[in-house]
């Protein structure tokens, strides 16, 4: 049985992932940040209203949000995607990109109005304790009366709709990706092998933990008050059978 390192994360998020996951783009993106202004879960653009997009990969939802006025700082492990999201600034200000671990994040207690946390930025860490210490890290965060809202896998979803091997191409990279929960240490795993034209192959494997909402509402529950809870990035009620898992949680002012 294949295993991830602890700290495949890091080794990861590159080119290659780029040409994986580009459906994942800023049409998806608008279409999020417009749930959220219809919510009501965004401030109004302000000096003082600081939005922080953790795990911001290339910056999609960042970058949208900066063009509707917000100040924006997106933090992200991966240089090779903070480039891409320097690219598409380009010579306007906001957001700002900061290389960070989200371990040990460089940023001030409650300084932020809205925290996101988008496509599954947490749990990649097989001890229980690490994951932990990061989410409340991220908890900390969130100014008083101000939002976190955390997009996660749906684990009961994954387990009933997880396909065990798939192939598909991605421009010249040929891309079998097989899948299995690890039923041991409650993560799904996902080996990535990329074949290219004239280049050995590379392998790449994922893990992710399988945490139920409530892993997440309990330890926050003492600061917070559960505001929304979706089953989509459409905003779409939760249920057991819906694709994710996206928490809004509000911080007691």
């Amino acid at each position: 049985m294949t295993h991830a390192s602890p700290i495949w994360h890091q080794d990861w998020f590159d080119e290659d992932y780029l040409a994986l996951y580009g459906h994942r783009d800023e049409a998806e993106a608008r279409s999020l940040v417009d749930h959220l202004e219809a919510r009501q879960i965004l401030p109004r653009p302000a000096q003082e209203n600081l939005l922080l997009d953790l795990g911001c990969g290339a910056g999609r939802h960042a970058l949208v949000l900066a063009q509707r006025g917000h100040r924006v700082l997106g933090l992200d492990w991966s240089p090779v995607l903070l480039r891409a999201g320097l690219r598409q600034r380009g010579p306007a200000t906001w957001p700002l990109f900061v290389r960070g671990d989200l371990g040990a994040l460089p940023l001030a207690p409650r300084s932020a109005a809205v925290v996101l946390s988008l496509f599954t930025s947490q749990g990649y860490h097989p001890d229980d304790a690490v994951n932990l210490r990061r989410w409340l890290g991220m908890l900390d965060l969130v100014r008083p009366g101000g939002c976190l809202v955390l997009d996660y896998l749906n684990p009961a979803h994954v387990r009933r709709a997880l396909v065990p091997e798939t192939r598909r191409q991605a421009g010249d990279r040929l891309v079998t990706e097989q899948r299995h929960v690890d039923e041991e240490r409650n993560m799904v795993v996902k080996t990535i092998t990329i074949t290219r034209p004239m280049a050995p192959p590379r392998v790449i494997t994922e893990a992710v933990k399988l945490y139920e909402p409530d892993w997440f509402f309990t330890a926050a529950a003492q600061a917070f008050s559960l505001r929304q809870h979706w089953g989509s990035l459409q905003g779409e009620a939760w249920a057991p059978d819906q694709p994710r898992s996206v928490l809004v949680l509000e911080r007691h002012a």
